[in-house]
């Protein structure tokens, strides 16, 4: 119990010292980059699906609240929580199989449920979110971030299991 208690914390610190070295560049470097998504997909293959899921709903709301990004107002960091909750999640679920195809579940399912919380539920709340051609937009730009945490999180993660 102490172990994990210390890994969840220990993943919200790396999480909040990476998204704020990000956001010292401009805005959309964090888009491109992606530094919360990383840091919970990690969390969650290499501490299972508890730690990984609770760090992704917390780390967007933390940072959201002591950084400002992502914004609360739209809540874009609402959403993201859920989103990221839903990686380390999956990645935590699945750290025992092929951490390719965790990755490909994981991002598939996060993106789904981020997307249906812009499209369905911002409306349903009075928030005018952005358009599905907007979303696509965000997508395209966290590419590069989804192809660095494809060449790094595998060889992280095993690196780390090897040293255990």
């Amino acid at each position: 119990m102490t172990r994990k208690l210390s890994d969840g914390a220990i993943w919200l610190a790396i999480g909040f010292l990476s998204s704020y070295l990000v956001h010292l560049f401009p805005m959309f470097v964090g888009q491109v980059l992606l530094p919360l998504h990383f840091i919970v997909l990690l969390a969650g293959s290499l501490s299972g699906s508890a730690i990984g899921s609770t760090v992704g709903f917390a780390l967007p709301l933390l940072t959201a609240i002591t950084l400002g990004r992502p914004p609360l107002q739209p809540p874009v960091a609402i959403f993201m929580s859920v989103e990221l909750l839903c990686y380390g999640l999956i990645m935590g679920l699945m750290k025992e199989k092929n951490v390719y195809m965790a990755l490909v579940y994981a991002w598939i399912t996060g993106r789904v449920v981020f997307s249906f919380a812009v499209l369905v539920v911002a409306p349903m709340l009075g928030f005018k979110m952005d358009t599905f051609s907007s979303l696509m937009v965000s997508f395209a730009l966290g590419i590069p971030g989804a192809i660095i945490q494809f060449l790094l999180i595998p060889t992280i993660s095993k690196r780390v299991k090897l040293s255990r």
